[in-house]
């Protein structure tokens, strides 16, 4: 195979935004078709150069379709992603991987049984946080106390479903995997979550000027505990005053903070000699190090390049479910935190 045929299963913000650019700039996929329960959409989407549907069962009967990009709403990603590796597809899905513990167990029962190739976002492997992962494997900043992380948005959300009890969950679940996964990348599996969720409004204006009933939380707060004692703070929300995803890891020798939705940026406040090169920068008053990385791609290729290699190489990307199933089980049991309003154990790992 020298090249992966990609079929898209969702024509939305995310493939328009960051998908269908993301195949345009590599060369070793191309895709061959899109689906879309939307007619137009599809249709649209497909343009002349690519077939379309509406209906995803008649995409994956395709022989000449290797692998899918599933990015339709979150409920749906389950049924999707089982459909697709009974059809012996590879498979990219944008988060969340699923929406209920029942759905995680058998995804991950059907893919390894089917070797199919599964990755679930978010997966981060920028420059910034890989050289993070490094630092803290090699126990430069000391112990780790305790990370802090705040990832929230500022925009009007894209669809009313979001809104909805439908979509199995509200920010934390939409906004707080992407925090949630880079703390568990680094830092490895905890062992119990709490939270508080809440409800800012009762209502939300979309963008076209619309009033829509606001059923899910808003904003909510995590704290995730491991065997070692240390502490993780996780805040995310919606419609906020501004937008940003940033991770501060503590430790007894310095701290690491990372910027950026897909971790873009890295500062690094220690005493200690840093081996790559950096600039010195001031941070609210502390002096830090920020070092010189590569400037990031766009944000669809890295996952993508990644998965069109692991395809066309036979790399295993296992760890990444593990990862991905552990975060919703995060996910899922800090609701069930908040609702009992007591701290509840996590049972997976990686």
């Amino acid at each position: 195979m020298e090249k992966v045929r990609l079929g898209i299963i969702g024509c939305g913000d995310i493939a328009h935004k960051k998908f269908l650019p993301a195949i345009k700039e590599l060369e070793k996929c191309q895709l061959v078709k899109v689906c879309d329960i939307n007619e137009e959409v599809a249709k649209r989407t497909a343009g002349n150069t690519v077939s379309w549907c509406t209906d995803y069962k008649e995409l994956l009967k395709q022989s000449d379709i290797d692998a899918v990009i599933i990015t339709t709403p979150h409920p749906f990603h389950a049924e999707v992603i089982i459909a697709a590796a009974k059809a012996h597809k590879h498979i990219l899905v944008e988060k969340p991987m699923a929406i209920s513990q029942k759905e995680i167990d058998a995804i991950v029962q059907i893919v390894s049984k089917n070797k199919i190739k599964f990755l679930p976002l978010p997966f981060f492997i920028s420059p910034a946080y890989s050289l993070a992962k490094e630092l803290l494997n090699a126990g430069y900043i000391g112990e780790i106390t305790g990370a802090e992380a705040s990832t929230v948005g500022s925009e009007l959300l894209p669809s009313s479903w979001y809104l909805s009890r439908f979509a199995g969950g509200g920010a934390i679940l939409d906004l707080g995997v992407y925090s949630i996964s880079t703390v568990i990348g680094l830092l490895g599996p905890a062992a119990n979550v709490s939270a508080m969720l809440s409800r800012g409004m009762s209502e939300v204006i979309m963008s076209k000027g619309k009033k829509v009933p606001l059923e899910q939380e808003d904003n909510g707060r995590i704290i995730l505990k491991w065997e070692n004692r240390s502490l993780a703070s996780i805040f995310c929300g919606w419609m906020q005053g501004w937008s940003k995803n940033m991770i501060t890891i503590t430790g007894r020798e310095g701290a690491l903070i990372l910027n950026g939705w897909q971790n873009d940026s890295l500062y690094i406040y220690s005493q200690k000699a840093l081996s790559v090169d950096y600039d010195n920068v001031e941070i609210l008053g502390y002096k830090m190090y920020r070092p010189i990385l590569p400037i990031g791609k766009h944000y669809g290729i890295p996952p993508l390049e990644y998965f069109i290699d692991a395809i066309l190489n036979d790399k295993n990307l296992t760890l990444y479910a593990q990862i991905q199933r552990h975060v919703i089980e995060i996910v899922l049991k800090a609701y069930e935190s908040a609702r009992k309003k007591q701290v509840v154990n996590l049972i997976t790992g990686f």
